[in-house]
C-alpha cells in the first residue's frame, strides 16, 4: 500500500542516544563542578563562576567533546557504508546513460533536433548595454563631440 514506509527505528535510536549522551554530559558537568567546589570549600557564586560552566567542570565538558567526536565518527562511518551500494549503482546508471547517448543516431529525426536554439531570436542583444548617463547638457561647453 502506498505511503506505508517502514518506520526508521535505527535512525530514531541514534537520535535518542545522541540526546541522552548530551544530557548525560550536562549532568556530569554539574556533578563534577559541585564535587570540586565542595573539595575546595568554595561557595556557589553562579554558573559561570563556580557552577557547571566554570573551570571546575572542564574535565566533564572536554570528555563530552571527545564523546561527541567519537559519535560523529561512528555516524560518518555508518553513512559511508550505507552509501557505498548507491555509488556502485550510480556507476551502472552512468554506463547505461552513456550507451543511450551514443545510440542517439537511432532515434527518429524529429527527436534528434534541438529546439533550444530555435526559441531564441537572432535580434536579441548578446550583452546588456547600459544607458549613457552623460548627456550633452552635462558636458562643459569646451568639450567637443
Amino acid at each position: 500500500m502506498a505511503g506505508n514506509a517502514p518506520i526508521p527505528f535505527a535512525e530514531a535510536a541514534v537520535a535518542a542516544v545522541a540526546l541522552a549522551l548530551g544530557l548525560a554530559v550536562i549532568v556530569a558537568a554539574k556533578l563534577l563542578a559541585d564535587r570540586r567546589r565542595a573539595a575546595r570549600g568554595e561557595s556557589y557564586r553562579g554558573c559561570m563562576a563556580s557552577g557547571c560552566c566554570s573551570f571546575h567542570a572542564m574535565a566533564a565538558w572536554s570528555s563530552g567533546a571527545l564523546l561527541a567526536a567519537v559519535f560523529l565518527l561512528g555516524a560518518m562511518l555508518a553513512i559511508y557504508f550505507r552509501i557505498d551500494p548507491l555509488v556502485q549503482a550510480r556507476g551502472t546508471a552512468l554506463l547505461e546513460l552513456k550507451a543511450a547517448v551514443s545510440n542517439v543516431h537511432l532515434l527518429p529525426a524529429h527527436l534528434r533536433t534541438s529546439t533550444a536554439s530555435s526559441t531564441r531570436s537572432s535580434t536579441w542583444p548578446t550583452r546588456r548595454t547600459k544607458p549613457n548617463r552623460r548627456s550633452s547638457r552635462c558636458r562643459p561647453t569646451s568639450w567637443t563631440s
